[in-house]
């Protein structure tokens, strides 16, 4: 018998139909159970229908289980996975910004490569009604990347381009974690030059408050004290100098002694994304050798080399302007 598609059926009545068969106990025969202890009621039938991970879990279940464990997702979280199998698709009610990364690996995990594409959308979507789009990319992939890596990862591709597309400065520090900063450091484009460049102090400015913020609010009063400013850097010659190191109130030695090593341990994997020797000699000897440790003493050297031979350069090349001059 031919079916009749002209009958009075709303396109969308199967996927309503089965989400008010979801979380609803009659007829289930199963239950989904997060970490936070909730059950949600669900269907064998549909799960190992519509999931190839389900029917694998289910077959390896005992018959007599009717309650499946996930340790790593919460109910809210299998709560959209659930969603995405009985219907399609997930709703703004289910999918929250709260959970975005946890939704995103739970449907990695099941292998529900549309899902994640879904939710690639509605984080899009998200963010063209959110004024600190920067910053809430910046907490949702330090999330991410605590239980995901960056290989094929779509949305930490995306969730990167987006704060990369703003300045590093324009990110509070709490809302990155380890994983987070290396990761976008290692998408920044660079071009190689023999200018000095404030970026580049910019950069190690940013990288060293970071990590005292990661340590304490002592830690960070600190090194921010300490740090001159990106202005201060403009105008940083032997006089200026002088004046910056009057007004520092702290005793430095000691205080960067308390934090020394655990300030090497949270920079050491993000210092090789600075460019040293784009850099004033005036600051690395004055700012950056004081901070001892935090740069590697070969990599100081290597600095000071390279700014002699350029210092040389420059003599050089002076000297033979002179004699043109003189010959003109």
């Amino acid at each position: 018998m031919q079916f009749n598609s002209k009958k009075n059926i709303k396109a969308d009545s199967l996927s309503d139909d089965l989400k008010f068969a979801l979380d609803n106990p009659l007829y289930s025969d199963v239950k989904i159970k997060g970490n936070d202890g909730k059950e949600i009621s669900a269907h064998l039938i549909i799960l190992v229908a519509r999931s190839e991970m389900f029917r694998l879990l289910i077959e390896m279940k005992d018959s007599t289980q009717n309650v499946i464990e996930f340790p790593e997702f919460s109910s809210k979280t299998l709560h959209v996975v659930l969603e995405y199998l009985y219907t399609g698709k997930v709703t703004e009610a289910t999918l929250k910004i709260e959970i975005i990364a946890k939704a995103f690996h739970s449907a990695d995990y099941f292998l529900l490569e549309p899902l994640k594409h879904q939710i690639i959308e509605f984080f899009t979507y998200y963010l063209t009604s959110h004024e600190d789009r920067i910053n809430v990319s910046a907490k949702i992939l330090s999330q991410l990347l605590k239980f995901m890596d960056t290989s094929n990862n779509e949305l930490a591709n995306s969730l990167c381009n987006i704060i990369n597309s703003a300045p590093l400065k324009s990110i509070e520090y709490c809302n990155l974690n380890d994983k987070a900063l290396n990761y976008i450091l290692s998408k920044i484009e660079r071009e190689e030059s023999e200018e000095y460049s404030k970026s580049e102090y910019e950069l190690l400015h940013y990288i060293i408050l970071w990590a005292a913020n990661e340590i304490s609010e002592d830690a960070f009063s600190f090194y921010k004290s300490y740090l001159p400013s990106t202005e201060i850097i403009e105008r940083f010659d032997s006089t200026f100098m002088q004046k910056w190191k009057g007004n520092f109130l702290y005793n430095m030695e000691e205080s960067h002694a308390k934090y020394r090593s655990t300030m090497i341990k949270k920079t050491s994997s993000l210092i090789k994304y600075v460019n040293l020797r784009q850099i004033h000699p005036l600051v690395i000897s004055n700012v950056i050798e004081p901070l001892n440790g935090i740069v590697d003493f070969k990599i100081l050297i290597d600095t000071y080399r390279n700014q002699a031979l350029l210092a040389e350069k420059y003599l050089i090349y002076r000297e033979k302007l002179l004699v043109v001059k003189k010959a003109s």
